[in-house]
């Protein structure tokens, strides 16, 4: 902007080259037909301007907008100056971007983000393609308890574990017979469900009526890439409790009086049967 308020303007071509010259209008008088050149800056009255608002009522609406359809896009049309790209659609499945990307053309036509841009957005090695990342929505996974051959009121506890920037992360449920809960889960983690081990119970999860392997207390979903529900089916029965503890040694006792019992009753019958014979 000159001293007088007007302005000087430059083509891009002249930016770009780092050239002094500026639109010049010939003669300095206005004319219909009159002709606009470019000539080395040199403050005279013909390469001042000033700028004059449109008529709303007249002007034309319009609106900037760039469609990224693969995540980039090529910015190598744009006067140097700063510059913010906001995002108005996200793609359907994705995460919108965590802020607006913020960057700056300068006179050579590069890009280079601001510090306080967007953590999603990067720039190539050759400074004129701007890529933009949207990250995968977080997934659902639905945990459901049931009880067979049990009226039990209990709650059932669960950990729900996962890895996620080199971190464990753990969730807490705990569900009584036919409640459900749901969790947000990072796309595409491993995710382990444990439930405690409960004595006279035997614990089973399925997923769309598979049995899903598992140590007797855990199962694994190896990639969340979509919403998933697990049953965990606690069966009431006859189940020798795990070892350790003093369950496992009550158990080990009665069995070896039993066998004891059985041996003594056969000693006992065999000796009868050789008194009757003598």
């Amino acid at each position: 902007m000159n001293s007088d308020g007007s302005f000087k303007f430059k083509p891009r071509a002249a930016v770009l080259n780092k050239s002094k010259a500026v639109l010049d209008l010939n003669g300095a008088n206005f004319a219909e037909g009159g002709r606009i050149q470019v000539y080395e800056d040199n403050g005279s009255a013909a390469q001042k301007w000033i700028l004059v608002p449109v008529d709303p009522a007249s002007a034309p609406d319009t609106t900037d907008q760039l469609e990224l359809t693969d995540g980039s896009v090529r910015l190598d049309g744009l006067m140097p100056g700063d510059y913010t790209l906001t995002e108005v659609t996200t793609p359907e499945g994705f995460k919108a971007l965590d802020k607006p990307v913020k960057f700056h053309v300068d006179a050579s036509g590069k890009i280079r983000l601001a510090s306080d841009s967007s953590s999603l957005a990067a720039v190539n090695e050759g400074g004129v393609i701007l890529n933009v990342t949207n990250l995968p929505s977080d997934r659902k996974l639905t945990l459901k308890k049931l009880v067979t051959r049990s009226d039990t009121k209990q709650k059932f506890d669960f950990t729900i574990s996962y890895e996620l920037d080199g971190k464990t992360v753990e969730k807490k449920l705990s569900l009584a017979n036919g409640g459900e809960g749901t969790l947000d889960i990072p796309y595409g983690v491993e995710v382990t469900i444990t439930e405690p081990k409960h004595d006279g119970y035997t614990l089973t999860f399925t997923q769309e009526n598979t049995t899903l392997a598992s140590g007797g207390s855990s199962c694994t979903i190896e990639k969340m890439t979509q919403d998933v529900t697990i049953v965990a089916t606690n069966e009431a029965g006859y189940a020798l409790p795990e070892t350790g503890g003093a369950g496992t040694i009550w158990f080990t006792i009665g069995g070896l009086l039993l066998t004891a019992g059985g041996l003594l009753y056969g000693c006992t019958l065999r000796r009868r049967r050789e008194r009757r014979y003598f």
